[in-house]
């Protein structure tokens, strides 16, 4: 999971670096999104945070940004080179 609210770009990467470290037979990451009941929704909700503005909006996809304040062009690095680790791996 990519672009989570207080996540910095050191922890984003760190994330990627350790998909590439276990070597999965499959990657498969996503944006964060806040979905209703949970701390981190309220936390989106309190400050704001939320572009989400249906409900087609929680859907696990990583073309359509979620929260205020992420850089979504970065995280879309990041998320190709997460998937690719997955794939590059012979199996």
């Amino acid at each position: 999971m990519l672009g989570i609210p207080t996540e910095t770009k050191e922890e984003q990467e760190k994330t990627v670096e350790m998909i590439k470290k276990i070597k999965p037979y499959h990657c498969s990451p996503a944006y964060y999104t806040p979905h209703p009941g949970s701390d981190l929704f309220k936390y989106c909700m309190k400050n704001d945070f939320s572009l989400i503005k249906n409900h087609n909006g929680y859907r696990r996809n990583n073309y359509e940004p979620k929260i205020k304040g992420i850089d979504y062009d970065y995280l879309k690095k990041l998320l190709f080179e997460s998937i690719a680790a997955g794939e590059d791996q012979n199996h």
